[in-house]
């Protein structure tokens, strides 16, 4: 059964351990580089992604109402944003990256935003038809070289 948990001492080394399938590490930044660097994004929120007791992924959503460094002035500032979104490869393909999005959207609303945006590295393997399926439409926008999508909520 899905559900999240907070990013803690007592997760973050099983959450190091994780893998996308190979082929995927072009489309999202290991879980090391995430955890490092939302600790330094204060509009950040880490979330741990768990199917059961099990770690499984984990996704990364900004506020982008909030300043902070990685927030630049070409990205749009009227909602939220799923900075990362892994799932471990060996629990892929069974419902926890669209679980993940519901719960994205759960935490969009509660901040009082009504837009969740993902943006994605094009290519052979993207992402994006999985995003697409799950309710998100591209803007035409693109953001240092990914295509931005949006779902409004």
């Amino acid at each position: 059964m899905f559900n999240t948990q907070e990013v803690r001492y007592s997760n973050v080394n099983a959450l190091i351990r994780l893998t996308v399938a190979p082929g995927q590490e072009k489309f999202v930044a290991h879980n090391a580089a995430t955890i490092a660097q939302a600790a330094y994004e204060p509009a950040s929120k880490l979330i741990a992604l768990y199917d059961g007791d099990k770690v499984v992924g984990l996704m990364s959503i900004l506020n982008m109402t909030l300043d902070g460094p990685s927030i630049t002035d070409d990205e749009p500032r009227d909602g939220a944003y799923i900075w990362r979104l892994m799932v471990d490869e060996a629990h892929q393909g069974r419902g926890i990256g669209a679980a993940a999005l519901q719960a994205a959207a759960a935490w969009t609303l509660a901040q009082g935003l009504h837009k969740l945006y993902v943006s994605t590295v094009p290519g052979e393997g993207s992402p994006r038809p999985f995003y697409e399926a799950n309710g998100f439409i591209a803007t035409g926008d693109v953001v240092d070289g990914e295509d931005m999508l949006l779902r409004m909520l």
